[in-house]
């Protein structure tokens, strides 16, 4: 009967982490979202905070309603910071 010492047993699973980091790591490759490329424009980012949970869609419908009425000079993030969007949830 063979004895297994620690450092037997501890290069068995580094062996085993690294056989299954490739696999854990292309999973992971693929699930993820094509990175955005372009300018991030309220329409866009409104949609991410709904698809994502973090507004309802009665607020996303309203800043919605309320952008579209008018041009505005300012940064896409700061009108939706300025829009008083509450996470969805939260009271």
């Amino acid at each position: 009967m063979k004895s297994t010492s620690a450092s037997d047993t501890t290069a068995e699973r580094s062996a085993e982490r690294n056989v299954a980091a490739p696999a854990i790591a292309s999973a992971v490759a693929s699930a993820a979202p094509t990175p955005h490329r372009g300018r991030l424009e309220w329409p866009l980012l409104l949609r991410w905070l709904r698809e994502d949970g973090w507004i309802n869609a009665e607020d996303a419908a309203r800043v919605s309603a309320r952008f579209k009425a008018g041009a505005s000079s300012l940064h896409a993030l700061v009108r939706l910071g300025a829009a008083g969007l509450q996470r969805s949830g939260s009271g």
